[in-house]
C-alpha cells in the first residue's frame, strides 16, 4: 500500500524566478525507511516540507501529492498534525514548553483530548523511548541528543503513520546518534510507522534505509533501493558517491563486480577478511608527530567557568594550547563544554578562575584577529543580500581581490543575489564562512561547521581551511563529523566533563579509540594495519581510489591571495557623474530661483508672472530628489537599507521654502 505519492511536483518560491524542484514523481510503500539525499540546495528540505501543508513554504507548485490515497490539500489540519509528524534538524526550534512533561503533552491538549487519555499516552511513550528519568527535566538543561529524542517523542506521542525527519543527526555527537537511529528503527519495526528523512551524513543511516532517493539540481535523479543505487551512483561516476559509506567506497573501487556490497560496518567486516586472503598488502608508516618549537598563538591555562554562581562547572581547569600553521579539531558528546570553550577565547564566557591568552608574548605586535562561526550561520546575516552582508565584513579592505577570491572558493556566485534566510543550511554555512574569511583572521574558530554541507561542499570547506593554514593561521573546529577531522585536521582533542582528557594527532586519535573513531577503522580494526580512512584502506589493498568528488571550479592556487595576486574584482557600485552633476545643479538654480522669487529683490527682467518661477522649483526639487536619493542609496549600499528618510526629509525642507 502506497502511503506517500508525488507526481510530476515542480515548486517554485515567490519571489524566485527559477523553480527549486521540478517534475518529481515517487511513492513510498507502508513501513518504508526512504532516505533523501544530495548536494546542498538541491531541494530535499522543500520537498520534504511539501507533503504536509502547515509547514510548506511559500510558493507556486503543480503536480500532486497523494497521502495515504487522498489529496494532500483534502486533509484537514486535524488530520495531517496526528497522522503526519515532522522533526527538524535543531532540537531547540521545535521546543515549545519550559519541561519535559509539558513538551509530550502540549500536541495532545491541542487536540482537545482528556486528562486521563494524555496522562496514559504520556506514561506509555516516556516508557518506549527510556526517557522517565527526564520526565521532570527543564528542557534547557538537556543535552542536544536528549532534546532531539524528546522531540521525536512529543511527536510520535500523537502515533503518526508518516515520519519526517530533515537532518535529525546534524547536531548530534556519534553516541547520541547511534542512539537515536535505534530509536528509529525500533519505531519502525515495532510501530510500523513510515518515515522519511533527509541526512548528509549517510555512514550510520544508509544502511537501514529500504529507498534512496537522489536529488540533483532539483530533480529526482534516481530512486531504488541502497545497493542498486550505489551501483547507479559508481557506475555514472556522480560526486555523490563520495558521500556513501566506507565499506561501499572501499568495495566499488577494489574493481569486484557481481556481489552486492556490503552496507554496514558489520558487513563490511565479513567482506574484507575474505578478500584479503591470498593477497599482498601493503603496509601505512606513521609519520613524525609534529613537535612545536614555537610559542602558542593562544593558550587557555587552568580555566574554570560556569553561567551562575550556583550552578555547576561548565569549565574544569582546562588547559589548551593552539598554535599557528594547524587544524585542531575539539570532539567530545553534546553538553561537555566545547562551544563554551570557543566562546571562553573570544572573550565572551570570563572564567572565575585561570587564564585565557591570544597572541604570541615575544612577538612585538601581540594583536591578533579572531573570527567566530557559530552553530546558527543566521545569526551572522544582517543585509537583505548575500552581497550586501559580505560587504558590510569588505568595505574597509584596500582591494577588490579578496572578495572574489573567497566567492570563488565558497561557490556561491549564484547565491549572491538572494536574501540570507533564504538560503539551504549548507549554503547559508558557506555564506557566513565567506562573510569570516574576508575579514582575514588571524585565528579561525568553527563550531560545527560541516552541519548542512554535502561531500562536495566540505571539500571546498577542506580546501579553504588547507590553505589558511598554510598561510600562519591557526584553525580550532568544534565537530561531530569523524569523517572530515580524519580527513583534514593535525591534532585532535576530546573534551570530557569540561576538560580536555586526550589531546595528540590525529591519526593517533582515530587508531587508540573505539567508539570515537571512523566507520572505515571500524571496519577494518584487527584486520588492516594503521587504516583510517578510506584512502588508508585502498593504499593498504594497493587500490587507488577513485576521484568522484572533484571540485567543478579549477583551483591553481596553494595559498590565500597576496597584494601581488592579479584576480578579476566584483564592480563596486559607484554614484554614476551624471547624477552628481544633476544633482549639483539642481541645487544651483533652485536657490537662484528662490533668490530672485522674493519681493524685496524682484527683478521684472527675468520674470514678471511668479507662477513660472513656482513650477520650476517644484520641477527642480523632483530633480534633486530623485537624482540625490538614487545615489545616495549607491554610495550607502554598505551601511543604510533605504534612504528614504533623506528623500523624506528633503522634500519636507522643499516644501517648508
Amino acid at each position: 500500500m502506497e502511503i506517500v505519492k508525488v507526481s510530476s511536483l515542480s515548486f517554485k518560491y515567490s519571489l524566485s524566478d527559477k523553480p527549486i524542484l521540478s517534475d518529481i514523481s515517487f511513492s513510498v510503500s507502508q513501513g518504508e525507511i526512504c532516505l533523501l539525499c544530495g548536494k546542498s540546495g538541491s531541494g530535499k528540505s522543500t520537498l520534504l516540507r511539501n507533503l504536509k501543508t502547515c509547514i510548506r513554504p511559500e510558493g507556486d507548485s503543480t503536480g500532486s501529492i497523494e497521502i495515504f490515497g487522498s489529496p494532500l490539500d483534502e486533509l484537514s489540519v486535524r488530520t495531517q498534525t496526528e497522522k503526519i509528524g515532522y522533526v527538524s534538524q535543531s532540537p531547540d526550534d521545535q521546543s515549545v514548553c519550559s519541561k519535559v512533561i509539558y513538551e509530550l503533552s502540549f500536541g495532545l491538549q491541542s487536540l482537545g483530548l482528556k486528562n486521563d487519555v494524555i496522562k496514559r499516552r504520556c506514561a506509555e511513550t516516556a516508557a518506549f523511548f527510556g526517557i522517565e528519568k527526564l520526565y521532570d527535566r527543564d528542557v534547557a538543561t538537556l543535552s542536544g541528543g536528549q532534546k532531539q529524542v524528546v522531540n521525536l517523542a512529543s511527536v510520535m506521542i500523537m502515533q503518526p503513520s508518516l515520519l519526517l525527519l530533515d537532518e535529525p543527526l546534524s547536531q548530534l555527537d556519534p553516541i547520541s546518534s547511534a542512539e537515536f537511529l535505534s530509536m528509529l528503527k525500533k519505531i519502525n519495526k515495532e510501530l510500523g510507522t513510515t518515515i522519511i528523512m533527509i541526512e548528509h551524513e549517510l555512514s550510520e543511516v544508509y544502511s537501514i534505509a529500504d529507498r534512496i532517493l537522489v536529488l540533483e539540481n532539483g530533480k529526482l535523479l534516481h530512486c531504488d533501493t541502497p545497493s542498486k543505487t550505489a551501483e547507479y551512483l559508481f557506475n555514472t561516476r556522480n560526486e555523490m558517491f563520495s558521500s556513501l559509506p566506507a565499506p561501499i567506497q572501499v568495495y566499488y573501487n577494489t574493481e569486484i563486480n557481481g556481489d552486492a556490497p556490503p552496507l554496514s560496518v558489520s558487513d563490511g567486516r565479513l567482506w574484507i577478511s575474505e578478500y584479503i586472503k591470498n593477497r599482498e598488502l601493503r603496509a601505512i608508516t606513521d609519520p613524525e608527530p609534529t613537535r612545536h618549537n614555537e610559542e602558542p598563538v593562544a593558550e587557555l591555562k587552568g580555566v574554570f567557568f560556569r553561567y551562575e554562581k550556583n550552578s555547576d562547572d561548565i569549565l574544569k581547569e582546562l588547559s589548551l594550547k593552539i598554535y599557528k600553521n594547524e587544524h585542531l579539531t575539539i570532539l567530545g558528546g553534546n553538553g561537555s563544554g566545547k562551544t563554551s570553550m570557543l566562546l571562553s577565547l573570544l572573550g565572551i564566557n570570563k572564567p572565575y578562575r585561570g587564564s585565557v591568552r591570544i597572541g604570541n608574548r615575544k612577538a612585538k605586535n601581540n594583536v591578533l584577529k579572531t573570527a567566530y562561526l557559530p552553530q546558527d550561520p543566521q545569526a551572522l546575516f544582517v543585509r537583505n543580500t548575500v552581497y550586501e552582508d559580505l560587504l558590510e565584513c569588505y568595505e574597509n579592505k584596500a582591494d577588490d581581490s579578496s572578495i572574489e577570491y573567497y566567492i570563488d572558493q565558497c561557490d556561491i556566485h549564484h547565491l549572491l543575489k538572494k536574501h540570507p534566510f533564504d538560503l539551504s543550511g549548507g549554503e547559508r554555512q558557506r555564506v557566513a564562512l565567506c562573510k569570516l574569511l574576508l575579514t582575514d583572521p588571524d585565528i579561525l574558530l568553527l563550531d560545527e561547521p560541516t552541519n548542512g554541507l554535502d561531500n562536495y561542499s566540505k571539500s571546498c570547506l577542506a580546501e579553504i581551511l588547507i590553505k589558511m593554514k598554510n598561510s600562519g593561521k591557526a584553525i580550532v573546529t568544534v565537530t561531530h563529523d569523524l569523517g572530515f577531522c580524519a580527513d583534514y585536521s593535525d591534532r585532535c582533542a576530546f573534551f570530557f566533563d569540561g576538560e580536555i582528557v586526550s589531546d595528540c594527532t590525529s591519526r593517533n586519535f582515530f587508531l587508540d579509540n573505539g567508539i570515537y573513531t571512523t566507520a572505515c577503522r571500524r571496519m577494518t580494526k584487527n584486520i588492516l594495519e594503521n587504516v583510517v580512512t578510506v584512502s588508508d584502506a585502498l593504499y593498504t589493498l594497493k587500490k587507488e581510489k577513485t576521484k568522484l568528488n572533484v571540485r567543478l571550479k579549477k583551483k591553481e592556487s596553494n595559498t590565500l591571495p597576496d597584494e601581488n595576486k592579479t584576480i578579476k574584482p566584483i564592480k563596486k557600485n559607484k554614484t554614476p557623474d551624471i547624477k552628481k552633476i544633476i544633482s549639483a545643479l539642481s541645487v544651483i538654480l533652485f536657490f537662484f530661483f528662490v533668490f530672485v522669487s522674493f519681493d524685496t529683490i524682484y527683478i521684472p527682467l527675468f520674470f514678471e508672472n511668479k507662477f513660472p518661477v513656482f513650477v520650476v522649483l517644484g520641477l527642480l526639487a523632483v530633480i534633486f530628489i530623485v537624482s540625490s536619493g538614487n545615489a545616495l542609496k549607491k554610495l550607502t549600499l554598505k551601511r543604510q537599507k533605504n534612504p528614504r528618510w533623506f528623500v523624506i526629509m528633503t522634500a519636507v525642507i522643499y516644501l517648508a521654502v
